[in-house]
């Protein structure tokens, strides 16, 4: 079962601010969860609930991996844009000046 070994690593996990790492780590869980999944469905066989049931939760983990991903994504997006704050400064005139 190494199969998040290295995933780290591939998402420059040492590199990263907090806030990235936190989904890098869900990224990670996610990723096992489902070879978890995965394993477990090769080795039951059972009833046909047991099987959709399997097949439930495997399309549950996959959606979450995929949520996760696009998570990460859209912060890194946002973490590329130019700076989201603007300042108004008066001066002694009354004239307003924006500072980004």
């Amino acid at each position: 079962m190494r199969q998040g070994y290295g995933i780290e690593n591939r998402i420059r996990y040492d590199f990263a601010p907090a806030l990235e790492r936190i989904h890098m780590e869900n990224i990670v869980t996610s990723r096992l969860r489902l070879a978890l999944l995965e394993f477990g469905r090769n080795l039951k066989q059972g009833s046909m609930e047991a099987t959709e049931h399997n097949d439930r939760m495997l399309s549950s983990g996959h959606h979450r991996l995929n949520k996760a991903v696009e998570s990460l994504a859209r912060i890194r997006l946002l973490a590329t844009r130019a700076p989201v704050f603007q300042l108004n400064v008066a001066t002694n005139g009354g004239q307003q000046v924006n500072v980004a």
